[in-house]
This record gives C-alpha cells, sequence and structure tokens, in this order.
C-alpha cells in the first residue's frame, strides 16, 4: 500500500511541476521543448513503479483459484437441490392441502439425483378415497401418509 502511495505522491509532484513550467515558459520552439521534457517527466513518473514490480504477487495462484471456484460450485448446486426439494415439498403440499381442505406437510427424498414426494402429513381425519387419490395421484402410497384426526 505504501508503494502505491508513494506512486500517487509522485504523479501529483511531476503534475505540479509541469504546471509551474508550462506557466512560466514563453511560447515558439521552447515551449515546445518545455512540453516534450514534460512529457518525458511525466511519463517516467507514471512508469517508475514497473521494474520493480513482483508480476507473479499479481497474479492469482491458479490451485487456489481453481479450488475456490470448485467450492463455490459445489455449494451452488448444492443450494439450488435444496431449493427444489423444498419447491416441490411446498408445491405438492399445496396441491394436496386444494383437494384435502387441511394443513398438510410433505416431505421428499432424493432418488436418482431427482427428489419426489415421499411422505405426507394431513391434519384430518382419515379419508380412504383422499388416500387412494393421494396414492394414485402423488406416488404417496398409504403406507407413507400421516393422518392426525382420526385411524389410518
Amino acid at each position: 500500500m505504501d508503494v502505491l502511495r508513494e506512486w500517487i505522491i509522485s504523479l501529483v509532484a511531476v503534475s505540479l511541476l509541469i504546471a509551474l513550467i508550462q506557466s512560466l515558459v514563453g511560447g515558439g520552439a521552447l515551449r515546445r521543448a518545455a512540453e516534450l521534457v514534460c512529457a518525458l517527466a511525466l511519463l517516467a513518473a507514471l512508469l517508475r513503479p514497473l521494474p520493480g514490480l513482483k508480476w507473479e504477487e499479481l497474479l492469482p495462484d491458479g490451485d487456489d483459484y481453481a479450488e475456490t471456484v470448485a467450492r463455490l460450485q459445489t455449494e451452488l448446486e448444492r443450494e439450488q437441490a435444496a431449493e427444489v426439494e423444498t419447491g416441490i415439498a411446498e408445491r405438492t403440499a399445496s396441491y394436496i392441502s386444494d383437494k384435502a381442505h387441511c394443513a398438510v406437510r410433505v416431505e421428499t427424498k432424493v432418488e436418482n439425483g431427482v427428489p419426489l414426494p415421499w411422505r405426507v402429513e394431513l391434519e384430518r381425519d382419515y379419508e380412504s378415497e383422499l388416500s387412494a387419490w393421494i396414492g394414485e395421484t402423488v406416488g404417496i402410497p398409504k403406507e407413507r401418509q400421516a393422518w392426525h384426526g382420526g385411524e389410518n
């Protein structure tokens, strides 16, 4: 950080010196020569830190970068999978709730990389027709249905 600060200070100092020189120099050939010298001085001030730079420090470490990208990609895939599972559970619960007219909670299970509705809990008495509909339409058989309000 000190190198950057010193470089900026030197640029400001050279710029002020150039402004002073240009205000003191008249016109004609002397002015053109002064402008050339000032331009070279400003270029030298701009390029002064280049020889001391360690270019390998400026470039990111390839191994760390690749590891970070792989870690972030895995994390993103995990978050997306969790969002898909949550979305499937919520939509399935809403679908069943519309038919059952009660509170419904659905759990999912991942099979072959695909989250599927696996278990359902309904806050109402057991109804065989609704249970059969859930089994046929949603794919959750009676064994994985929990009815809170009556026997099943």
